[in-house]
């Protein structure tokens, strides 16, 4: 009997457990992260390069000149030219999870990315570029590219992309138990 229970919850997008339950929503420690609010937007945050965003999906192309077209969730963007992309970060990967986290006193979920882009067009990130992506309970605000960071060292390139959102967290500034 509970293989067919579990059968009927995975047919009709429900897991039980930790993990992606569907589409742009995560049950993670008895907490829910839904994102789909934002399936279908591209979020830009700017700093010595222009990075877009594409929550759930690889909605971009990352053309590199004199290399081959990508089809990514994260990108860096020259900001000499609107259209030269840089280099990619990370690509849509539904196998991977969110943790919970705790970032100075706010709750929230950290996904990580180490699928960014590791070949000879790599430019200086030969051991491939890692993105992390933290989404922070902020119950002021729906949505706010917060900050992006990157470390270069060793040839690998670590990025950290801060968005705070009151879609990380359920009342206040605790996250709804399911």
């Amino acid at each position: 009997m509970l293989s067919k229970v579990v059968t009927f919850l995975c047919l009709f997008g429900v897991m039980p457990g930790k993990g992606q339950i569907d589409g742009c929503k995560w049950d993670v420690d008895g907490y829910r992260l839904d994102l789909s609010v934002f399936e279908e937007d591209t979020l830009a945050i700017t700093n010595e390069y222009t990075y877009y965003y594409t929550p759930c999906r690889n909605g971009l192309f990352c053309d590199i000149e004199d290399g081959p077209i990508y089809t990514v969730m994260v990108d860096q963007i020259n900001l000499d030219s609107v259209s030269d992309c840089e280099a990619y970060l990370a690509q849509w990967d539904t196998s991977i999870t969110p943790t919970r986290i705790d970032a100075n006193g706010r709750s929230g979920f950290s996904f990580f990315y180490p699928n960014g882009q590791k070949d000879d067009f790599a430019y200086g990130c030969q051991r491939g570029r890692n993105l992390t992506i933290n989404w922070i309970c902020d119950s002021q605000n729906e949505i706010i590219v917060d900050s992006i960071y990157n470390d270069y060292n060793d040839e690998s390139c670590l990025y950290e992309l801060n968005i705070n959102s009151s879609y990380a967290c359920g009342r206040g500034n605790v996250l709804e138990k399911l």
